[in-house]
């Protein structure tokens, strides 16, 4: 395919063979098919950007709220170092927590 962008980076596409040129806009700039391909690629807004970046960090407290977890259960048998764990574990929590975007 030929690939073409308008002045908005809207990204129309003909055949190759030749067979569409009579049709292609002439305001229409020709490019790559890498262009293209980033063209579409849809842009995240800020609010998705934070969604994701929020996801990210919750999904790392998730794991060390499972690590705290098995540390209160160690803790509760008198398992050594235990709660040093449990609270540095609470501490990155918190650390984390902090991350989120607001």
């Amino acid at each position: 395919m030929k690939h073409y962008k308008d002045k908005n980076g809207v990204v129309f596409a003909y055949e190759l063979d030749g067979s569409q040129d009579r049709i292609i806009p002439d305001h229409l700039i020709a490019i790559t098919e890498a262009e293209a391909d980033a063209l579409r690629v849809p842009k995240l807004t800020s609010g998705e950007i934070k969604i994701q970046e929020n996801a990210a960090i919750q999904a790392q407290i998730d794991v060390l709220e499972k690590g705290q977890a098995r540390a209160v259960r160690e803790a509760a048998l008198g398992i050594d170092g235990a709660v040093d764990r449990l609270k540095a574990l609470d501490l990155k929590i918190r650390a984390m927590a902090g991350g989120f975007v607001k």
